[in-house]
């Protein structure tokens, strides 16, 4: 039975409705994804931080400049953004890369109303900004200073943007398929209910031939047709399916289900009369009743002008 709730507004408000949850099924996925890349992030910049930290306050401790600026020029060749070393209110390092978004970047630290020894990160815009205390002594004298590092999240961003485009691609990929086969649906739909609509009417109408099914009368040019019952069955099938060529093996199905012995020589038989009973308005019955050799039989409808030919 055909579904009444398949139309093409049906169609349109389901696939507005999945496009809407696809949208936020989409924007969640993205997010955790984000959310986890970034926690990822976050804790990868926190550990090196920490190796960088015992390094870099051996090095300040054993004035060895060039080990610590040997490891800066490595970090900052790679995803760090900036390098920036103080020891009380003395800037002992600030080394920046060439990265324009940190141009303006202020790295000046209140670190008043911070827990000591509690290390500081903030997520920005382009990158990661951690702040980590070290404790240095020199002479037998401690000192307390801050090391803040600037890490880039380009791989981490490249790999949230490379998801976000696999899931929308994705999503409006289904959602495009979703709507095609929708689409098809209703198509078919509507042609089958316009076969059922053909097959349910009681006068069918082809061009210069009318078929009356009510009274089983049959007008060509508005000439009566007498038919027997077999030829009026066999011409009403071809005029319910205009175009559709069907063979003897489809016609002995449609119209012969009830005579087992019944073969091709019956259908071929059946043509021939019916094109015999058509003969008799038209000039050419064989070009209503075509044989397309080698695949059966159709109805072509006939033109005014065929019946004025002689």
């Amino acid at each position: 039975m055909t579904k009444r709730w398949l139309t093409a507004r049906a169609v349109l408000v389901l696939g507005i409705v999945c496009l809407i949850l696809g949208t936020v099924v989409a924007l969640r996925d993205i997010h955790r994804f984000r959310e986890n890349e970034y926690a990822t992030f976050s804790r990868q910049s926190a550990e090196f931080a920490s190796i960088f930290v015992k390094s870099a306050s051996t090095w300040l401790a054993r004035e060895n400049a060039s080990a610590l600026d040997g490891a800066v020029r490595l970090f900052l060749a790679g995803s760090g953004q900036y390098v920036r070393i103080t020891i009380g209110d003395d800037v002992a390092l600030d080394e920046r890369s060439d990265d324009t978004s940190i141009a303006d970047l202020n790295l000046d630290l209140d670190v008043g109303s911070w827990e000591n020894g509690w290390p500081r990160s903030v997520l920005r815009s382009g990158g990661l900004d951690l702040a980590v205390p070290m404790t240095l002594q020199v002479s037998g004298v401690n000192s307390v200073g801050w090391v803040q590092l600037g890490f880039s999240d380009r791989h981490a961003a490249s790999l949230v943007r490379g998801h976000q485009a696999l899931i929308c691609g994705l999503a409006m990929g289904a959602w495009l398929a979703m709507m095609a086969l929708g689409a098809i649906a209703v198509r078919l739909r509507g042609e089958r209910r316009a076969e059922a609509d053909s097959e349910r009417a009681q006068v069918i109408v082809r061009g210069m031939l009318e078929i009356d099914r009510e009274t089983c009368a049959v007008r060509l040019n508005g000439e009566e047709v007498d038919l027997t019952p077999k030829t009026f069955d066999l011409l009403t099938f071809l005029a319910l399916h205009p175009g559709r060529t069907y063979s003897d093996a489809q016609l002995l199905e449609a119209l012969w289900a009830d005579a087992p012995y019944a073969d091709s020589n019956d259908v071929k038989q059946c043509i021939y009369q019916l094109r015999q009973r058509l003969g008799a308005v038209h000039p050419d019955p064989k070009s209503i009743v075509v044989n397309i050799k080698g695949f059966g039989y159709r109805l072509e409808a006939p033109t005014e002008a065929e019946l004025s030919r002689d």
